[in-house]
C-alpha cells in the first residue's frame, strides 16, 4: 500500500522496439502510484542541460512541485525555454525517428569496425540488429502443466518475444509404458534439439521446481558456449531457475511413502496422493482447506 514507483524512461523516444513500455500504462492502480521521469538531455541529446520533467497522479505529483520550486532555481532558465521549443516542434520535425536513425548509424558503424578486429559484439535487437530475441521455453515441475504459463507466454508474445511452454510426458496422464523422468527429458530435448541445431535459435530457459534438473538433463551439448567451439551458431544462451529444484550430478532421491503410488496396468500417483504431498509442509491443515482444494 505504501509503494510509490519512480519509473525512469528518459530513453522513451530512443528506442528499436515496436512500442515503448511505459510503467503507468499497465493498470489504473499502478498509473496512481508511479511518477514517470523524462530527460531533455536524453531526447534531444542536450547532455549537461540538467533538465527534464515529472508526469504522475496529481496526489504525487503535489510533492514534486514542493521539490521543483528549489531545483528551478539551479537550472538554466533559458536551457527551459528551449526545452519547451524542442518538445513543441520534435513531432513536426519528425525529431524522434531521425535521431534514432542517426545512433543505429553509429552503433553499425562501431560493431562492424569492432568485427573487423575479430572482437566479439553483442549486438542487441533493440538497436536495430537482425539477430532475433532469444526463444524462450518454461519448463513446469511434476503435476503442474503448462496451463499456468498461458498469461506469461501472452505477454512475452506481446513485447515480441516468441515463447513456448514444454508439457512433461509423465504429467497429466498414466499413458502406456508409465513415463518417467527420463521420458520428460527425452521430450523436453525433442523440442530444444530442433530449434538450436536445425533453426540455429538462441534459447533461454526458465525452469520451475522438478524443471530445474529436468532442463538441464536435456541440453547436453546444446549450449550456445559448446555449439560456439565447435564453430555453430545457436544454443542456450541462459538458464532461469525459477524456484526450481537443482540436484548434485549422480544424486539418488530417498524413497518417498507419502506418495500413494498405484500400480495397475498404468501406474500413476493420484492427484489427491499429489496434492497431499504438496500440502504437507501445510502446518494446522483442516478440513475447510482440504474441501476448498479439492
Amino acid at each position: 500500500r505504501n509503494i510509490i514507483i519512480l519509473s525512469d524512461e528518459v530513453y522513451e523516444n530512443l528506442h528499436y522496439t515496436a512500442s515503448f513500455p511505459r510503467m503507468a500504462t499497465l493498470s489504473a492502480a499502478i498509473a496512481a502510484r508511479t511518477i514517470s521521469i523524462a530527460s531533455v538531455g536524453k531526447a534531444f541529446n542536450a547532455t549537461g542541460w540538467r533538465v527534464g520533467h515529472a508526469i504522475g497522479h496529481e496526489s504525487l505529483i503535489t510533492h514534486v512541485k514542493w521539490a521543483h520550486v528549489l531545483l528551478s532555481y539551479v537550472a538554466s532558465g533559458p536551457a527551459q525555454e528551449a526545452a519547451a521549443v524542442a518538445y513543441e516542434e520534435a513531432d513536426h520535425e519528425a525529431f524522434y525517428d531521425s535521431n534514432r536513425e542517426f545512433f543505429r548509424h553509429k552503433v553499425d558503424n562501431l560493431c562492424h569496425f569492432l568485427d573487423e578486429l575479430g572482437l566479439s559484439v553483442c549486438y542487441h535487437e533493440c538497436m536495430g540488429s537482425s539477430m532475433s530475441l532469444p526463444h524462450l521455453l518454461l519448463i513446469p515441475g511434476f503435476w503442474e502443466g503448462t496451463s499456468v504459463y498461458d498469461s506469461v507466454i501472452s505477454s512475452l508474445q506481446a513485447h515480441g518475444y516468441s515463447a513456448q511452454a514444454i508439457p512433461l510426458s509423465s504429467t497429466g496422464h498414466a499413458s502406456p509404458g508409465n513415463p518417467s523422468m527420463k521420458d520428460d527429458v527425452a521430450f523436453i530435448r525433442g523440442i530444444i534439439a530442433p530449434l538450436v541445431e536445425e533453426e540455429e535459435k538462441d534459447v533461454l530457459l526458465v525452469l520451475h521446481s522438478a524443471g530445474g534438473f529436468l532442463g538441464p538433463m536435456a541440453i547436453e551439448g546444446l549450449s550456445h558456449k559448446e555449439r560456439e567451439a565447435r564453430g555453430k551458431k545457436g544454443g542456450v544462451v541462459k538458464i532461469v531457475f525459477l524456484s526450481g529444484a537443482i540436484w548434485k550430478e549422480g544424486y539418488m532421491h530417498c524413497p518417498l511413502p507419502f506418495f500413494d503410488y498405484q500400480v495397475t496396468e498404468t501406474s500413476f500417483v493420484p492427484v489427491e496422493a499429489c496434492i497431499r504431498a504438496i500440502l504437507a509442509v501445510v502446518e494446522g491443515l483442516n478440513s475447510t482447506w482440504w474441501g476448498l482444494l479439492r
